[in-house]
């Protein structure tokens, strides 16, 4: 129906380029989609001239791309991505949408390692699992990489979820740190308490620091003389330790290295 639909708009003066792009896609996807439809046969490929290539889906079930497979290189991610500091230094690598401010990349990268620096300094060790539940925000670069340098593990979690669920992604992950916003507070502290978590620190509000939480701006100007860059094993380090939705079950933690 959409098919038929798009061939007869397709002539209107007012028919977008985009759209007719679109219409020359249909029959490669209409193609595809009955392959795929086919079990236990292989499926040809259908590049978006609607020419069929090779194969992507052989007898195993399994999809491969017809492309070669990406150089991953043999570092940590911390060390990929800012390898290049140096030359990008000055440039404005991060703009806060709410307040306007930039950051560039020498802040960024000065930021990250005076946070490693700072959770050396509270006991924290490679392999060690930091909860980041937080809302997209100008600090979350800085905790972030700044684990990643430090050898952790970021488990990010989504701030929406209930007290229960969070309990359970901090004990599922190892959790011993979580960072997360003012807002969250009430359910992360609760969670927190149900892990055995006893560190948190809190992203936007200095002040909580005289209410037992551990206060993000102190961490970002730490001197940096405990810094330590982690060695990581770069196939086999867990660098990032994201959580499914839980359609299907309980959430289920994915390690990506």
């Amino acid at each position: 129906t959409l098919f038929k639909t798009l061939s007869l708009f397709s002539s209107f003066p007012l028919f977008t380029k985009q759209m007719r792009s679109l219409l020359r896609l249909l029959p490669a996807t209409r193609q595809l989609i009955k392959a795929a439809q086919v079990h236990g046969t292989a499926v040809s490929q259908v590049r978006l001239t609607g020419k069929p290539s090779t194969n992507i889906i052989g007898p195993d079930n399994v999809v491969r791309s017809p492309y070669p497979d990406a150089t991953i290189p043999e570092c940590s991610l911390y060390d990929h991505v800012f390898s290049q500091v140096d030359k990008h230094g000055r440039k404005v690598a991060i703009v806060d949408g709410v307040t306007g401010r930039e950051y560039s990349f020498n802040e960024i990268n000065e930021s990250v390692i005076n946070f490693s620096s700072a959770l050396n300094r509270l006991g924290f060790q490679k392999g060690d699992v930091l909860a980041l539940c937080a809302l997209n925000c100008s600090q979350y670069p800085t905790i972030f990489f700044g684990v990643l340098a430090s050898g952790g593990v970021v488990s990010t979690c989504n701030p929406a979820y209930t007290t229960e669920e969070l309990a359970y992604q901090f004990k599922d992950s190892g959790a011993k740190y979580v960072a997360t916003m003012a807002a969250f507070l009430p359910s992360v502290k609760k969670a927190a308490d149900m892990a055995g978590i006893g560190s948190i620190i809190v992203i936007d509000d200095h002040s909580m620091k005289d209410h037992g939480y551990v206060s993000y701006q102190s961490l970002v100007t730490d001197s940096g003389s405990r810094f330590v860059k982690q060695k990581a094993e770069a196939k086999k380090d867990i660098a990032v330790l994201p959580y499914s939705s839980g359609t299907t079950g309980l959430p289920k933690g994915v390690m990506l290295t």
